[in-house]
């Protein structure tokens, strides 16, 4: 929950909101839900099974999509291409918790958004490159 807090806290400020899958493990939902907002930040939660689900709810204050690489509970799997290009034609990133797919899934080879997004006020750590 520390690595999800921090990656999103870093990249929204109070107002801005996050499209997130609505097939999440619930300590994330949790805190996507209940937590979020009393940081001052909002999630839309939508089909995890339709990308066009997460274009439609993008917004002006929208800095990420989040998704998770193999539903928790529902042991579904997005289509990581059409969201990772949702996400890219939209100028933001692609969060994807891979917990459930370490080893099964890579979700580097669907390329990622150059971080940061825009200039932080904070520090924070980045991702290592694809394939290291």
């Amino acid at each position: 929950m520390a690595a999800i807090s921090l990656a999103l806290l870093a990249i929204t400020r109070l107002g801005d909101e996050i499209v997130s899958a609505n097939n999440l493990y619930g300590g994330t939902y949790q805190l996507f839900h209940y937590t979020f907002p009393k940081l001052g930040r909002s999630a839309t939660f939508v089909d995890s099974r339709n990308p066009e689900a997460f274009k439609r709810a993008i917004t002006p204050k929208t800095r990420a999509i989040y998704i998770e690489t193999i539903g928790n509970p529902k042991l579904d799997v997005p289509d990581f291409e059409a969201i990772a290009k949702i996400a890219h034609d939209a100028g933001i990133p692609l969060v994807v918790d891979n917990t459930v797919g370490v080893g099964l899934v890579r979700p580097f080879d669907y390329g990622r958004t150059s971080w940061p997004p825009r200039p932080p006020s904070t520090s924070a750590a980045t991702a290592p490159p694809s394939g290291a």
